[in-house]
């Protein structure tokens, strides 16, 4: 899912870690770990600004937009229909669990940092 998270931030245009860290109120490093495994996998790339060789933008790959279609999770509607019939309460705990769990992860890799 976090992965599904970056790709929907990047897949209209491309971004910075930063400014996709920011829009998922992940940390940087968080991000970065998630954008290597989506590189390793061919779907997105790191590409170096040409005005400015210090910026890094995250971009689709030909391979991301050759499988878009099997992706639908892009799509607002596909998220109401996958949590239809879950209660506003059920959804706010469940956002409190990933949000510990995410809290977690983020202290343990910045641990072995």
């Amino acid at each position: 899912m976090p992965q599904m998270m970056v790709i929907k931030e990047i897949i209209q245009e491309r971004k910075t870690i930063g400014q996709i860290s920011k829009a998922l109120d992940l940390s940087y490093s968080t991000v970065s770990g998630i954008i290597d495994r989506l590189e390793r996998g061919g779907f997105v790339a790191r590409v170096k600004d040409q005005q400015d060789r210090r910026v890094i933008w995250i971009e689709r790959t030909c391979k991301l937009e050759e499988n878009s279609d099997r992706l639908n999770v892009y799509q607002e509607t596909f998220y109401a229909e996958m949590l239809s019939g879950v209660t506003e309460e059920e959804i706010d705990s469940f956002i409190r669990t990933l949000q510990i769990l995410i809290n977690h992860m983020e202290k343990k890799a910045e641990e072995k940092s």
